[in-house]
């Protein structure tokens, strides 16, 4: 998994990696190991829309848990399509004014001025 700065997540957020343990009594993820974080979410009155139109979208998903996923995933997506679409737009840009400043110094003038920084 990748993500906005384009590391591998585990490289990025080395805090967030790691083991989760279930404690050994009666409770319904005990049997279950897993090395992922788990996370405990309250429905809010948003959320619950957000889960109704996610339950329209995808009929076939019955469980609210696993639409929680699908809207999570999907947001990820539009981020990252935002963030592309951001960095092409300012790729545009760049290369629309490329060139624009072409003539404005004389020949030797970006030498000259680094002759006057300090060494």
């Amino acid at each position: 998994m990748v993500t906005l700065s384009g590391r591998p997540h585990a490289d990025c957020c080395p805090k967030f990696v790691q083991r989760v343990y279930h404690r050994d009594t009666l409770d319904t993820l005990g049997h279950v190991p897993t090395t992922r974080q788990r996370y405990l979410i309250t429905e809010s009155d948003r959320l619950k829309v957000a889960l109704d139109d996610a339950a329209l979208r995808w009929p076939e998903v019955t469980s609210r848990a696993q639409l929680l996923v699908r809207l999570a995933e999907e947001g990820h997506d539009v981020l990252l399509g935002t963030v592309s679409e951001s960095a092409a737009a300012r790729r545009a840009v760049i290369e629309r004014t490329s060139g624009a400043m072409t003539g404005v110094y004389e020949p030797g003038f970006l030498e000259a001025l680094r002759q006057e920084w300090p060494a």
